[in-house]
């Protein structure tokens, strides 16, 4: 008869506990004790929500031209100063979209410019409309 015994090395003496693999040589060793700066993910996607809702805020005509208590040169003026904003706006962007290569590179850039020259259109449309 021959007996023939099998056994899994690790790091040297074996401890009185069973092997469970190899994981258990990983588990045993010792972590590192630096580590990473934490990130608060959430936080930081709420404040990229309020900077953009804050944008959006700059350049929203819509609340103005039914504002009550604006006159209507008030109303003109000031959907017309958010009107040329927006469409400044879409100009760099349009001048940054070329510069990369055109919609061929970032046809989602494109749709974005596409919609704010149309938001500044529709502005100025809405001023006329209600003179």
């Amino acid at each position: 008869f021959f007996f023939f015994f099998f056994f899994q090395a690790e790091d040297g003496i074996r401890d009185a506990q069973e092997s469970r693999g190899l994981g258990d040589v990983y588990k045993r060793q010792e972590k590192s004790t630096a580590s990473l700066p934490r990130k608060d993910y959430l936080a930081e996607m709420r404040k990229q929500k309020e900077k953009s809702k804050a944008k959006r805020a700059k350049y929203d005509w819509t609340n103005d031209i039914h504002d009550r208590n604006l006159n209507s040169i008030e109303k003109y003026n000031k959907v017309v100063e958010k009107a040329n904003l927006i469409e400044e706006q879409a100009k760099r962007k349009e001048q940054m979209l070329r510069a990369k290569g055109g919609t061929e590179k970032d046809p989602d850039m494109g749709e974005v410019v596409s919609d704010m020259f149309i938001d500044a259109i529709k502005a100025k449309l809405a001023v006329l409309e209600n003179l």
